[in-house]
């Protein structure tokens, strides 16, 4: 499969979603820092409390799309435009910036969507040295 580089590329946030599930541990400290003035309906407040509780649970994973968690699909970018997106930064990617057009672009057309993931796994696949800070 050749990648179509003549096409602007999206950034990689738009892809991660399909294979990262925060963990607690992971995200206490930022769902507990969120602003007040953050719309309740994002920011995980649509799932339920047990998958970051105050204390334990730090190995708990939550889906980022909790209508088709194990589906490989545009649901993401769909809860994006309604603003169920779990994370702040999440929402991020729809909040009337550049990225909008990308975000409804892929939640419209799922076979675009699929075409840009392989071409952006393509990409990551190719780099030489990975940029580990090191």
């Amino acid at each position: 499969m050749q990648a179509n580089y003549e096409r602007p590329q999206p950034p990689a946030r738009l892809h991660a979603h399909c294979y990262v599930n925060p963990s607690a541990q992971a995200h206490k400290p930022i769902i507990s820092s969120i602003p007040q003035r953050s719309n309740p309906r994002t920011l995980g407040h649509h799932h339920p409390p047990v998958s970051c509780p105050a204390s334990g649970g730090d190995s708990n994973l939550a889906p980022l799309d909790i209508q088709t968690p194990i589906r490989f699909d545009n649901r993401y970018f769909q809860n994006l435009l309604t603003q169920r997106g779990l994370l702040h930064s999440d929402q991020e990617l729809f909040n009337g910036g550049s990225q909008d057009a990308l975000v409804r672009s892929y939640s419209n057309n799922n076979a675009s969507f699929n075409r840009d993931f392989a071409a952006a796994m393509v990409r990551m696949g190719n780099i030489d040295q990975p940029l580990d800070g090191y």
